[in-house]
């Protein structure tokens, strides 16, 4: 869980499987939804310590793009 769970407060539930994320929920947080959605989407393996923390910037979180 990012942020606290409390009423009228922003907060998003990530769901991780093997490290990776897999599903998440954003309450009143559209900030971070649209980097949420880019770590659904990627490899990456992020620490879950800075995962839970609000402060983290998430798209610090996302591995760079692979390059061909």
């Amino acid at each position: 869980m990012r942020g606290e769970a409390a009423p009228g407060s922003k907060f998003s539930l990530i769901q991780l499987h093997r490290g990776r994320a897999v599903g998440m929920t954003c309450m009143h947080n559209v900030r971070e939804f649209s980097s949420l959605k880019r770590l659904l989407g990627s490899v990456t393996l992020p620490d879950r310590a800075a995962l839970a923390d609000p402060g983290t910037d998430l798209r610090k979180l996302l591995a760079p793009p692979i390059t061909r």
